[in-house]
């Protein structure tokens, strides 16, 4: 009788643990069946276009947390393209306008990436640059919170908007460590207090130098010529009927033109010591017809362009054309004295000759 008392016993305890063992495996079935279902229904967002989306913020520096740094990043899957920053009412959705309870943007715009448009940020890609010293204390004008809007486009040319309070206030406790390190910093303010003022400065100083002189000669890439060439007859009629805005006349006369932009223009807003890399695209800054030759392009502005400072320097309208006179703080319409020369390697152009503007000063 004992022995089938412990027969039942151990029957029950192995019938205990297959149940045990069979929820385990249905639950392990119903978990990676439901696993392959997400995994197939991702499979439905393939080919849906990329889309960027930008943030704006601050950080304090990682060598020293008491300079505060201004960033831009591209948190997207998408480039995005004509970045552009400041305040007001939105395009898109209903943001309010600015109001007192924020401080002033044109703080941040001076002499920062914010003033001028970004025309191809990738995706990962982040801009930073130094903004301020929190040794010493906050400024009274950065107390209150500002607001930063900004707007973009995809590769589809959908539009994009967002909007950002940066809090300095939320740094503002950095700059009143009492560690040792406070203490070496404080005695090295006035020092520092110069040099963060001095910052601005030398860079306009230096971006001014850059676009202003003009008398001085460019290094190129093609040989100075001793003494400029007249124009054909075919040439000074077509720069004629461009400088006339004759788009009719200029389709019907000249073969198909092509369309000419700098590819690498963000890298060259960054460091404007970088050569222009030439391209083809549809809807370019300039635009190239081949007319006395097959293999020499004279090359023009697009019809109806105003020059300015970031077309001027980023977008290579310095390299390109002679362009007397220019004031980086005005902008121009242009007439055409002579074209420029290019030749073509399939999608790449290289620039063999230099053309040349006359500026007017366009009203404001």
């Amino acid at each position: 009788m004992e022995i089938i008392d412990g027969l039942a016993l151990v029957s029950s305890v192995i019938a205990i643990i297959a149940i045990v063992m069979l929820a385990i495996i249905g639950g392990r079935y119903l978990y990676s069946r439901r696993r392959g279902l997400k995994t197939a229904g991702d499979s439905e967002n393939i080919g849906q276009p990329e889309k960027p989306e930008i943030v704006v913020f601050l950080r304090p520096h990682a060598a020293s947390v008491q300079c505060l740094m201004l960033c831009i990043e591209n948190i997207g899957t998408g480039t995005a393209h004509n970045l552009r920053f400041g305040t007001g009412a939105s395009r898109t959705a209903p943001f309010l306008a600015p109001s007192s309870n924020f401080g002033d943007i044109s703080l941040l715009k001076k002499n920062t990436f914010l003033e001028n448009e970004i025309r191809c940020f990738g995706p990962g890609q982040t801009l930073e640059q130094f903004l301020i010293s929190l040794i010493g204390g906050l400024p009274e004008e950065l107390k209150q919170p500002l607001q930063i809007s900004v707007t973009y486009t995809d590769a589809l040319n959908h539009p994009y908007e967002h909007r950002y309070t940066l809090d300095f206030g939320e740094f503002e406790s950095l700059g009143h460590s009492n560690s040792a390190e406070e203490k070496l910093t404080s005695e090295l303010s006035p020092l520092l207090h110069t040099m963060q003022t001095g910052f601005s400065q030398i860079a306009e100083s230096i971006e001014r130098l850059k676009l202003t002189q003009i008398s001085k000669p460019e290094r190129s890439e093609t040989p100075p010529q001793e003494e400029e060439k007249p124009l054909s007859p075919n040439l000074q009629q077509f720069v004629a009927l461009y400088n006339a805005g004759d788009n009719a006349k200029l389709q019907q006369n000249y073969k198909s033109p092509w369309s000419l932009y700098v590819s690498n223009e963000t890298e060259r807003f960054q460091n404007p010591s970088e050569p222009p890399a030439f391209k083809t695209k549809s809807n370019g800054s300039l635009i190239a017809y081949a007319i006395d030759s097959e293999d020499l392009y004279a090359v023009i502005p697009f019809l109806g362009c105003i020059l300015q400072n970031k077309l001027y320097n980023s977008g290579a309208f310095g390299k390109v054309f002679e362009c007397p006179g220019f004031d980086p703080e005005h902008r121009y319409h242009v007439k055409v004295l002579r074209p420029a020369f290019f030749k073509r390697d399939n999608e790449k152009w290289a620039l063999q000759e230099k053309g040349k503007l006359e500026l007017k000063e366009k009203d404001h």
